[in-house]
């Protein structure tokens, strides 16, 4: 309600609000400034998101106290297909959901009581900030949707279209299985270290070389662990302090040998390179009684790096 009094050249505004109470009525009535200004900061708040989000890939949509659209970018549209028009409408929450499994674009529940269930998920994560989920459509498409809470109860979804990344990844780790079976075809022990100094792999053949269990271990294992594993398995070397070095140490390396002589008698050969991203590729094998005249002695990989 705008009032007009004299000497002022702006009208007052306040918010009257009515109450029923035996029999009569009750009005009150507040200054609305606060209000109002309030309401103008949000509208700046608002055109200032919509500004910076219009050319995120990232779909956006928050959702207010009410649970009605107050804000999309157009990314939103793009990814889920749904038409702007509909959007500007301020459809609810339930509403934009079931617009969605409508449309395909999220996965299809087993009833109608686990899709309820999947909404309330979403939206009581989603204010809690703790909704992350991977939905998987039925055309093959991959979506990461993120629920986090907004301003003044509202909450916000962003739907991102990580399918291209999740079929790379897919595919490498194919790779990666497929590369990992081929070394456990091989005869020799292989064992492969991250630059940070941890085990990634081991094959059969490096465990029954070793009498070891390493490839089957749950707890991951670093360089130090792994050394001193295998130092109680051969006769004393400094070779083996020279190994961590040259895993912990990435600095200009090159490839180098080292012999080892197993508690058996057996002496090992071990190889040690570097390859791609910093990793550390070793590789042990027996070497025979006609092969010992082509070893040379033990050779620091200090001694192998280029002037």
């Amino acid at each position: 309600m705008r009032i007009q009094t004299p000497g002022q050249n702006d009208p007052v505004e306040f918010v009257v609000e009515h109450v029923s109470l035996d029999n009569k009525s009750i009005y009150y009535a507040s200054d609305a400034k606060p209000l109002i200004e309030t309401e103008q900061e949000l509208q700046r708040f608002i055109q200032t998101l919509t500004g910076t989000f219009a050319h995120l890939p990232i779909g956006l949509t928050i959702f207010d106290k009410k649970r009605d659209l107050s804000l999309f970018n157009p990314a939103l549209s793009d990814l889920l297909n749904l038409p702007a028009e509909w959007l500007i409408r301020r459809p609810s929450l339930m509403s934009f959901l079931d617009r969605l499994r409508s449309e395909g674009i999220m996965p299809e529940p087993d009833d109608f009581n686990s899709l309820r269930q999947e909404f309330q998920n979403l939206e009581s994560g989603a204010v809690e900030g703790t909704y992350q989920a991977e939905w998987t459509l039925a055309n093959g498409r991959i979506y990461r949707v993120v629920g986090r809470p907004h301003i003044q109860g509202g909450l916000a979804l962003l739907f991102e279209d990580i399918s291209k990344s999740v079929m790379v990844e897919r595919q490498y780790r194919a790779e990666l299985e497929q590369l990992y079976s081929a070394f456990d075809s091989l005869a020799d022990g292989v064992a492969i270290f991250d630059p940070s100094g941890e085990l990634v792999f081991v094959n059969d053949a490096f465990d029954d070389l070793w009498c070891s269990d390493m490839a089957g271990a749950l707890a991951p294992i670093n360089v130090i662990d792994f050394t001193r594993a295998l130092q109680e398995r051969c006769a004393p070397t400094p070779a083996w302090g020279d190994f961590r070095e040259f895993v912990l140490e990435p600095a200009e390396r090159s490839q180098w040998q080292a012999p080892f002589i197993l508690n058996t008698g057996e002496t090992v050969l071990g190889t040690f390179s570097p390859i791609a991203g910093g990793q550390v590729f070793c590789e042990f094998r027996i070497i025979h009684n006609h092969e010992q005249n082509t070893i040379n002695a033990a050779t620091s990989p200090q001694s192998q790096i280029p002037s």
